[in-house]
């Protein structure tokens, strides 16, 4: 019931996790998640069609892997994006300096862009995007293979030299396991076939199973 006091309470922070210069009106977003799908977060009708709950518990029931929670945790919060980029990458030295949640990278007008979830640079202005995924899809690798181009055409300007694109790391946080191997972390590299050697383009592409929890720093992060 989109007419609903625990609707209203839901959308108003879905409607808050946009950035300031995407701010749409509730029935303007509602009008536009239902014609753009990649905008639909399942949380609101989810947890809102169990009339028994007050939205002190629709809160406490919302997770940092959903949408509009994750999106909103680390909106202007730059401290909590180190810390958990410190823990998944391992280097506690790295600084992070500029970001925000809901970034928007776009190509041309009527091309399809894109909105990550998170988006960071530290002081070497290497680029750093968490992506939260609660559902699995079967277009992973499309979509990421997208992702990285389109990130990469936005992040410099006009006449730049090519050799002035910084390192990609996108970050994929998954509720369940995507290649179905067991593994807690699965890096993507790209091989030279003919000498088996690491072909370095400085992009870095990593899925992290949350469902894969033990009790190390980054076990713990992902169970959180």
């Amino acid at each position: 019931d989109t007419g609903s006091e625990e609707y209203r309470f839901m959308e108003g922070l879905m409607t808050q996790a946009f950035p300031r210069e995407e701010y749409r009106e509730p029935e303007e977003l509602r009008a536009f998640t239902e014609k753009n799908r990649m905008f639909y977060n399942n949380l609101v009708p989810d947890m809102v069609s169990d009339s028994r709950l007050t939205k002190e518990e629709l809160f406490l029931r919302a997770r940092p892997i959903d949408d509009i929670f994750g999106k909103r945790m680390l909106e202007n919060n730059l401290s909590l994006a180190q810390f958990m980029l410190r823990i998944i990458t391992g280097d506690n030295t790295m600084e992070i300096t500029e970001g925000h949640a809901q970034h928007v990278s776009s190509n041309v007008d009527n091309h399809k862009g894109i909105i990550t979830d998170s988006y960071y640079r530290d002081r070497e202005g290497n680029i750093y995007v968490i992506e939260f995924q609660r559902k699995k899809r079967s277009d992973y690798i499309e979509r990421f293979r997208f992702y990285q181009g389109l990130i990469d055409t936005s992040s410099i300007e006009k006449g730049e030299e090519f050799g002035q694109l910084k390192k990609l790391n996108i970050y994929v946080i998954c509720e369940d396991e995507i290649f179905e191997d067991g593994a807690q972390v699965n890096r993507i590299k790209k091989i030279i076939e003919s000498n088996g050697k690491e072909y370095a383009d400085n992009q870095n592409l990593v899925y992290l199973d949350a469902s894969k929890w033990d009790y190390s720093e980054l076990g713990m992060l992902l169970h959180d």
